[in-house]
């Protein structure tokens, strides 16, 4: 195992980071140090994973929720997805 050397300012931007996605910083880093070097084919998540990553997008979701006006509704109906499509 090798050690780096971030700065203050950085690993804070970081466990901030990975506290929204409820994850360990070594966790947090490692994963997005492995984004940033890919291998030649990107691994295909496990369900658990897959379950994991949504959940920690919610919980920025639901972060979130305070940015819009109380009565905001979004239409995802498939109307409204699909409207004037193939006119």
């Amino acid at each position: 195992m090798h050690t780096i050397h971030v700065p203050d300012d950085t690993f804070a931007r970081l466990a901030a980071a990975a506290h929204t996605t409820g994850t360990s910083v070594d966790e947090f880093a490692l994963r997005t140090l492995e984004r940033a070097a890919p291998t030649t084919a990107p691994a295909v998540p496990t369900d658990d994973e897959w379950q994991r990553r949504f959940d920690a997008h919610m919980r920025i979701v639901q972060a979130r929720a305070d940015r819009y006006l109380p009565a905001f509704r979004l239409d995802d109906s498939r109307e409204s997805i699909y409207a004037r499509c193939g006119e």
